[in-house]
């Protein structure tokens, strides 16, 4: 599975480096006046890779309950739709939610809506179905 990602971003315009003499013991010269930028430090950066990583490790199910929980399906009728139990369901849901260290159900939701479509998870749903029966 992957994920696509549009990003607003800003190009920072600087003189050129054509002539800048590179100094003895650095990999690479920083202009003293544009700020170091870490990629890694960037919470939104860090919220696109947790959300990826949410991806990554739900399974059918997983989709199947978040789908459920989209359309506000009751967890009774949601356990008789996809065939397993309401416990199983709220594990599941509660693992979920560690996976990006949130407290809700609404949460999660919101969360989740933010950067994934419906239709994407019904697009993950059938990747994961199929990996699952090969």
């Amino acid at each position: 599975m992957s994920a696509s990602v549009k990003l607003d971003c800003k190009i920072i315009v600087r003189e050129t480096t054509l002539e800048t003499q590179i100094l003895q013991g650095f990999p690479y010269y920083l202009s003293p006046n544009i700020p170091s930028i870490d990629f890694y430090e960037d919470s939104e950066v860090n919220k696109i890779m947790q959300i990826e990583d949410f991806i990554t490790r739900c399974d059918d199910l997983d989709f199947l309950i978040l789908r459920g929980l989209f359309n506000e399906i009751p967890y009774s009728k949601l356990s008789e739709t996809i065939y397993i139990t309401e416990n199983a369901i709220r594990y599941r849901v509660k693992r979920m939610l560690s996976w990006l260290s949130l407290e809700t159900e609404e949460c999660l939701l919101s969360t989740i809506e933010e950067y994934i479509s419906p239709s994407a998870i019904d697009n993950a749903i059938s990747i994961k179905s199929k990996q699952n029966h090969r």
